[in-house]
């Protein structure tokens, strides 16, 4: 109940029929099962969606900091992911950030180094496809990490995983909790403060 109502006000989807040149599917790290949580399948699943219709180039890139190696790993399997869906084609156009994530500033400022690298004109429209619970927060870093770009958010509805490492990212109610306390700190303190922080995590092969 709380949280419909709750969703009514906060939740955060722009302009459904919007073009674009790019689309990002927001990443929400790797489970210790090595598969990808269901908020990560459903903005990966959406971005490929938008790509298709809007014949766009998808960007994204991997949380670094759960386990050795968990950044390749992630990737791989969303190219894997994106080529099962639509074919090989989209796969091996994707663009991948050489920079891992840590956060969603880190996740913004790392695709925005890696477009700029790759001769990429910012100037353009841009889809950022996030967990409603998250789309909020993740406007207001990427419109200030990407100034000169035309940010739209689009949303998907995640179910978070008992199992995944992050411990705000193990429940619909702590990931709501973290969301809202990231969204008010972005106000108060901007995102080069918030860019510093981090989700607590369990080290693989840990039990709590």
């Amino acid at each position: 109940m709380l949280e419909r109502l709750f969703r009514r006000f906060y939740a955060l989807n722009e302009e459904e029929n919007s073009s674009c040149e790019l689309v990002i599917p927001l990443g929400y790290g790797l489970l210790f099962e090595g598969e990808l949580p269901n908020a990560s399948k459903k903005t990966l699943l959406e971005a490929v969606k938008i790509a298709v219709e809007q014949e766009a180039q998808i960007v994204f890139t991997s949380s670094n900091y759960f386990w050795p190696g968990c950044k390749k790993q992630e990737n791989k399997i969303k190219l894997e992911m994106i080529a099962e869906t639509v074919g090989p084609t989209l796969a091996s156009q994707t663009l991948i950030a050489r920079n891992g994530a840590t956060n969603t500033v880190t996740e913004a400022k790392a695709i925005r180094d890696t477009l700029v690298d790759a001769g990429f004109n910012l100037h353009t429209r841009i889809i950022v496809v996030a967990d409603w619970r998250h789309a909020r927060s993740a406007r207001w870093v990427w419109r200030r990490v990407f100034p000169e770009s035309k940010i739209i958010v689009r949303s998907v509805d995640g179910q978070w995983n008992e199992n995944h490492p992050a411990f705000f990212q193990r429940s619909n109610e702590r990931w709501t909790f973290i969301n809202l306390i990231r969204h008010v700190g972005l106000i108060l303190c901007g995102d080069d403060i918030v860019g510093l922080f981090r989700h607590p995590v369990t080290k693989k092969g840990v039990q709590e």
